[in-house]
């Protein structure tokens, strides 16, 4: 099928007054009014038409295990260098992170959707330290190490579970119209 093997760049130009998002934002369903330009863009160029339903998919949820462990975010505090000091071992470390953020990170490494079922408010100072070793292929490594680093340093744990969620359906597609 076309759309399977074709690439295409859209490129369109977000008009005046839009209201600022970040890719969280976008990716989380607060940016209403860009996914609709969005939407509207794909159904005009491709005549894409699509469908809704509600399916369950394996998740983890970030829960918190250990108080105390989290480091608050001191907006005064001058920034760390990147890695903050030499190591043997990979470094993650974010700064001024919400656990929504974090969470959204973190499905970004474990291939699986992270939900933040913490209840910590706020943003945070995260450092994660990696165990020796995982310095080749480190991020397919940090996948199988992620649940004791993050119980041992911050004192949160991945469960995994199952959550619905709902998923669009191509219903219908056509090659796209020219400029």
């Amino acid at each position: 099928m076309w759309i399977q093997g074709e690439l295409y760049e859209v490129q369109a130009i977000i008009p005046a007054g839009t209201p600022s998002y970040t890719r969280t934002d976008f990716v989380d369903g607060k940016a209403p009014k860009l996914q609709r330009m969005l939407q509207n863009l794909l159904e005009d160029r491709f005549n894409l038409k699509l469908g809704r339903e509600m399916k369950e998919f394996p998740v983890y949820n970030l829960v918190m295990i250990k108080e105390g462990k989290l480091q608050a975010f001191d907006p005064s505090r001058a920034p760390k260098p990147w890695p903050s000091e030499p190591s043997d071992h990979p470094i993650l470390e974010f700064s001024g992170i919400s656990m929504t953020q974090f969470a959204s990170l973190l499905s970004e490494f474990m291939n699986r959707r992270v939900l933040d079922k913490t209840g910590a408010t706020g943003r945070f100072e995260i450092a994660l330290t990696f165990p020796t070793g995982v310095e080749s292929e480190w991020l397919r490594e940090a996948r199988t190490t992620m649940s004791p680093v993050l119980e041992d340093q911050l004192g949160l744990k991945l469960e995994s579970t199952k959550a619905l969620a709902e998923l669009l359906v191509i219903e219908h597609a056509e090659k796209p119209s020219e400029n």
